[in-house]
């Protein structure tokens, strides 16, 4: 058996850090950030086709990913996977899971490049290791990544990078009914921001079909109000709406039917409710001189100290 190399992925590096075509030393942790990346993705695209066999023990530990050189335009380094072969055969260029893992990873730079979720095949614990990806990019270098098999690179930028940061956050999925102001449109990408009573903003993508709703409740946001249900992506530390997912149904509804609702009972009357229900020997057992000595019961402060 020989090992012969395999064409991967191209990591173009672009920008004034890289204007003289070179690659600085500390540039290389770039190198083993992104093989790191395509080693647990391609582990992890394997497991899925593979589901009772087990991996050979090392075998991934084995992976070599070597680069010859740096080629012309900015930095570009193109990576090659060495694979066995037989001695007396040239080597096939079949798709494994390296090169769909490969792809992967660009589709994924590619989704947080347009804001977009996170592809479904794409495994979740592979994107914290992003974070030691791209420790040079920032707002004038980038990393354009093209895997072997696609015509075009994706520019890994400083925003993608964020992100996929963002994406890190443990989140949950659950329906929404809510009523905001349409605050912004994108026609040509089907999205929108709204603003809800709380003051905090969200996206949502629509429909074709849902466009001519959006657009009025943008032109009369001053009187009206959109109302969206559907399903959202929930923060699951705090419950926070990060953003509406899917939305199913759309209506304008007045400024005025999201404000006070008459038919809410009196706050007064939901206090004597509650009062209602707590038992005699309860009530029996608070201190008559609770109001003015708040803070010695709460806090253990002498009576009649108001400091």
């Amino acid at each position: 058996m020989i090992r012969q190399p395999k064409d991967l992925v191209t990591l173009t590096f672009d920008g004034p850090r890289y204007k003289d075509h070179g690659l600085e030393i500390d540039d290389l942790s770039e190198l083993q950030a992104y093989k790191r990346l395509i080693v647990e993705t391609a582990r992890e695209v394997w497991k899925r086709k593979n589901e009772r066999a087990r991996i050979q023990r090392g075998w991934f530990e084995s992976i070599t990913i070597k680069f010859y050189g740096i080629e012309p335009g900015s930095a570009s380094v193109a990576l090659k996977r060495e694979v066995e072969c037989p001695d007396d055969q040239m080597l096939i260029e079949s798709p494994d899971e390296f090169d769909e893992a490969a792809e992967l990873l660009q589709d994924c730079i590619a989704a947080a490049g347009t804001d977009s979720p996170l592809p479904e095949s794409m495994p979740k614990d592979v994107i914290p290791l992003f974070d030691g990806f791209g420790k040079y990019v920032d707002a004038a270098n980038t990393i354009r990544v093209k895997a072997h098999r696609r015509e075009q690179g994706t520019v890994y930028t400083r925003e993608v990078k964020e992100r996929l940061a963002n994406w890190l956050e443990r989140t949950y999925s659950d329906q929404v009914d809510l009523v905001g102001e349409v605050r912004a449109t994108d026609l040509d990408g089907g999205r929108l921001t709204l603003r809800l009573s709380d003051g905090t903003k969200t996206e949502a993508r629509f429909t074709p079909e849902q466009e001519a709703l959006v657009t009025d409740a943008l032109k009369d946001h001053a009187t009206r109000r959109l109302r969206v249900t559907g399903a959202g992506e929930f923060v699951t530390d705090g419950g926070k709406l990060k953003r509406i997912t899917e939305i199913t149904h759309l209506s304008i509804v007045p400024v005025e039917s999201t404000g006070y609702d008459d038919t809410a009972p009196a706050i007064w009357e939901v206090v004597c409710g509650i009062g209602s229900q707590v038992p005699e020997y309860a009530w029996d057992a608070v201190p008559e001189d609770l109001a003015t000595n708040l803070d010695h019961y709460l806090y253990g402060r002498k009576k009649g100290d108001d400091a």
